[in-house]
């Protein structure tokens, strides 16, 4: 069974996070626009095609990190992933909102302590290494053991590559204003 290049874009902060009035002016203040490039990551949304990616060799994985892909599945595709994520931000979100509300915090004091939490929770959806837990595993919103994921064929760059690029064809064409064509513009008023 060949690898699955699907991928989505993800939301760092849910739409969950943005939807709660008590957070919306928190992010407001931070300049966390929902749509913003910031808040997005693309990732794959089948976990095998994850699991050969990260046994892909190391200069595969840093050129994937770099155009924008996590090395963690999409929240969406494992069970129980997106209420994990917000069951870890929606208590720190509170904790900033409450030492604002209490004025243990200056306005910059919350806009630095929400780019933090971003910014670590960027670093959790790329799991790549960079924020882990106490046994040295990656930190994710839900633990996964890698080692019982099997990697049934290697990560194929030139896959990966078809995919974004008919992704990118696919927004452009959803993009273009629709062509009424030259009969369109002789159409009977009615």
């Amino acid at each position: 069974m060949s690898l699955n290049y699907n991928f989505h874009i993800e939301d760092i902060f849910p739409q969950q996070i943005y939807n709660d009035a008590k957070f919306a002016d928190l992010l407001n203040t931070a300049g966390l626009a929902f749509q913003s490039k910031g808040n997005k990551m693309s990732l794959y949304e089948d976990i095998q095609t994850v699991a050969a990616l990260r046994a892909a060799p190391d200069s595969v994985k840093q050129t994937a990190l770099g155009s924008g892909f996590g090395l963690s599945p999409l929240c969406a595709s494992v069970e129980g992933a997106l209420e994990g994520k917000l069951n870890f931000l929606i208590p720190q979100l509170t904790d900033i909102r409450n030492k604002l509300d209490q004025k243990l915090y200056t306005r910059e004091n919350a806009k630095l302590a929400v780019f933090h939490l971003h910014m670590h929770s960027t670093a959790i959806t790329r799991s790549a290494g960079e924020v882990t837990d106490p046994q040295g595993n990656d930190m994710w919103w839900l633990q996964i053991d890698w080692s019982q994921i099997p990697v049934t064929e290697p990560y194929d760059v030139s896959q990966a590559i078809d995919a974004m690029m008919a992704d990118l064809q696919a927004r452009a064409a959803s993009s273009r204003p629709k062509s009424r064509g030259l009969f369109g513009l002789f159409k009977k008023n009615s």
